[in-house]
């Protein structure tokens, strides 16, 4: 669909799915209904990137970035803008995640982006906001040392979880998950790995029916060809304490997972392998392979969101030769 990357996939309501990202340099989205057919295409000429979305059967609604600034908006599917609103802040915010927690609330955490390389404050922005755009709640964390999340998640009781990249100085990436109450208030963080000589980011989170948490990311691994990033999956109970930990793919990242009939399914950066996991103990269910032949450690073919469908096939987004890229792939 255009020079670019797909940053984010969601099942519709209708059967379809919905997916945004970036495409010439600017936020794009696009719907395809159950037949794959095109139902909305919608790109905002502002430098940026749609980094989540929602929908119903009339409208969809955005969360992004325009010029390091979040943004969210309000979309028909006739692909007519109803409404946007761009936030500032005193930090830059390129990452900005999007959850519909039911009724006609929204909530959005935007930060840096955890591969970022840039110095000075950076922080969180929490806001809750309706389908009108009315903003109901805003909530700033600056930090001086860096800070930056890269997905969010909602239990039934209204609490959030964040997986979170810090780093201070000169120290690697330093990897960590936290729980944060109804107004984002932080209850507990708790470091997924502690030794400063390897660095670590997390990616994505899930949470199960019974409150336990599952995230997924990359560390670093020493090998005897020298030090390599390693998918890592891991699950935590929702007291923080880490149930069990697996590593998965070297030179890969995992990049996003989801929960589906008592599976974890995790995709993979590079080549978008997808490992598939107990969530009980984190054993080993199998990998897919979505090309034929592919090599992790050299390829343009990059993975970034998953999902499933309402027939259990796997939604993919990514980018393949520098492309905004989309795939749909059965479990068989």
């Amino acid at each position: 669909m255009g020079n670019g990357f797909a940053s984010f996939i969601t099942a519709t309501p209708d059967s379809g799915f919905l997916s945004c990202g970036q495409v010439d340099g600017t936020p794009f989205l696009v719907r395809l209904a159950r037949d794959r057919s095109k139902m909305t295409e919608f790109k905002k000429e502002q430098t940026g990137t749609f980094t989540s979305a929602w929908c119903d059967t009339s409208r969809i609604i955005t969360a992004g970035n325009i010029n390091g600034k979040m943004h969210i908006s309000c979309i028909r599917n006739n692909g007519e803008l109803i409404w946007d609103t761009t936030l500032v802040s005193t930090y830059v915010v390129n990452n900005s995640i999007m959850l519909h927690t039911g009724s006609d609330e929204f909530v959005d955490v935007g930060s840096e982006s955890s591969d970022s390389v840039i110095s000075g404050p950076t922080g969180l922005l929490f806001l809750k906001f309706d389908s009108t755009g009315n903003i109901s709640y805003r909530k700033d964390i600056t930090e001086t040392a860096f800070l930056a999340a890269n997905d969010i998640s909602c239990d039934r009781n209204g609490n959030f979880y964040l997986p979170l990249t810090r780093k201070t100085g000169s120290a690697k990436m330093k990897a960590s998950v936290a729980k944060f109450n109804n107004s984002f208030q932080k209850i507990w963080e708790t470091d997924l790995y502690n030794n400063p000589d390897f660095g670590a980011v997390p990616t994505s989170v899930v949470n199960d029916d019974s409150g336990n948490l599952y995230l997924t990311g990359k560390t670093e691994l020493s090998t005897q060809a020298g030090t390599v990033d390693n998918t890592f999956i891991t699950s935590l109970s929702s007291a923080g304490t880490v149930r069990w930990k697996k590593y998965l793919e070297q030179s890969n990242t995992g990049m996003s997972l989801v929960l589906f009939n008592n599976e974890l399914m995790v995709l993979n950066k590079n080549c978008f392998f997808i490992n598939k996991a107990d969530p009980a103990d984190g054993a080993d269910g199998g990998r897919f392979n979505m090309f034929s032949s592919c090599d992790q450690k050299n390829t343009s073919a990059f993975g970034a969101g998953i999902d499933i469908d309402y027939q259990g096939n796997i939604l993919l987004a990514g980018s393949k030769g520098g492309s905004y890229y989309l795939a749909v792939k059965t479990l068989q």
